[in-house]
């Protein structure tokens, strides 16, 4: 595999847009505090954490995600604006505020390489996988792969596909989330969970009924 493409939409209160007096800008979403929600056609290498993002209204620029760099670029490829280690702002304080324009996009980039590329994660240079049990699988990613959760855990079932994935994300939640991964579909002979629900994990260890974030992926090409 050397690359692929999907029609994904992501949403969820972790992706809370600005307050009304949050400034507009070229990422800029929603106003009032409402849940932020997108869809996105994107494109990625299935080996580094890369994607570019065209969204549903963006008609003359795209979006592109790497772990320590963010670019929103003309289709015809100019640059318009480039933020260097945009995961640097998102500090433990960002819980509980709106995230701004580059901060959001960019846990939009993280979220979705990891629920398309989620499968190819343990092969990338300098990753370990250690099994954690019967049905447990521990993944852990060097910090230059992945600098907002480079640790999460696979919840797999007797039928030997993944139903939960386990991580924490400081930068933008106090606690566990677990992502329950559900519809599951071939693309290509690869195995997909086209749902993904993120929950907070209560204080009795079960997942809360609410999702903070929404993952659906309606159709993946990989190449």
């Amino acid at each position: 595999m050397t690359a692929f493409s999907a029609h994904v939409s992501i949403g969820g209160s972790l992706l809370g847009a600005g307050s009304a007096s949050t400034p507009a800008g070229p990422l800029a979403g929603p106003s009032g505090g409402r849940p932020f929600s997108r869809e996105f056609a994107l494109e990625g290498d299935p080996h580094s954490p890369s994607l570019k993002l065209f969204g549903s209204t963006d008609t003359d620029r795209y979006f592109l995600y790497r772990p320590n760099r963010i670019e929103i670029r003309t289709r015809r490829d100019a640059l318009i604006m480039g933020v260097d280690h945009p995961g640097a702002t998102l500090v433990e304080s960002a819980h509980g505020r709106p995230l701004n324009e580059v901060e959001r996009l960019y846990l939009t980039g993280n979220v979705l390489w990891n629920a398309i590329a989620g499968p190819f994660a343990g092969l990338l240079p300098g990753a370990r996988t250690v099994a954690a049990g019967v049905g447990q699988l521990d993944i852990h990613l060097p910090q230059r792969a992945d600098p907002l959760c480079p640790h999460r855990r696979l919840l797999i079932g007797d039928d030997g596909i993944a139903f939960c994935c386990d991580y924490r994300m400081p930068h933008v939640h106090p606690g566990v989330l677990a992502d329950m991964l559900s519809a599951h579909a071939f693309f290509n002979g690869i195995l997909i969970a086209t749902l993904r629900r993120a929950r907070a994990i209560e204080a009795d260890g079960r997942p809360g009924t609410n999702s903070v974030l929404d993952v659906e992926i309606f159709d993946v090409r990989f190449q």
